[in-house]
């Protein structure tokens, strides 16, 4: 599965990825938090499994945050430069929606995982270091976020 899962993300648009991650973050991780996908069916360990594994992948990352949205062989220059403004608008986006939507709920996942000993912390753990090493600079120290993330490292 993952590598169809991969397969499809290489050759995903920004916008779709972005989607897709609101997506599985909003309807499968939110729905452990609130309870309506129960940790003790094997059947929603694997597809919580295989959500964090896609989350976590490098396939799923925006390439306007990787900085290669802008195409050197396009020859019209001002296609390029509203490429390069919609990935930085869209840039922005995926940063404000990480940080005040998935961060929470990634914390709340690990304290539901811990207190039900769950093998998942795991693939959250590698998901949420590969979200941390994204946005370092903007979870900077003294921020409810970085407290919250500290702990999860703890």
């Amino acid at each position: 599965r993952l590598y169809i899962y991969q397969y499809m993300l290489r050759f995903m648009q920004d916008e779709h990825k972005f989607n897709t991650t609101c997506k599985l973050c909003q309807d499968v991780l939110g729905s452990v938090v609130e309870g309506d996908l129960k940790l003790n069916n094997a059947n929603a360990i694997g597809v919580i499994t295989d959500c964090l594994t896609v989350l976590a992948s490098k396939n799923i990352k925006l390439k306007a945050t990787r900085g290669n949205n802008v195409d050197p062989d396009v020859p019209d220059e001002k296609l390029s430069k509203l490429e390069a403004a919609r990935g930085k608008i869209l840039s922005k986006l995926v940063k404000k929606n990480a940080l005040e939507n998935i961060v929470p709920l990634l914390i709340e996942l690990k304290h539901l995982f811990e207190q039900s000993r769950s093998p998942l912390l795991r693939h959250l753990m590698v998901y949420f270091k590969e979200l941390v090493a994204d946005y370092k600079d903007e979870i900077g120290k003294g921020t409810m976020i970085y407290d919250g993330a500290q702990s999860y490292f703890k």
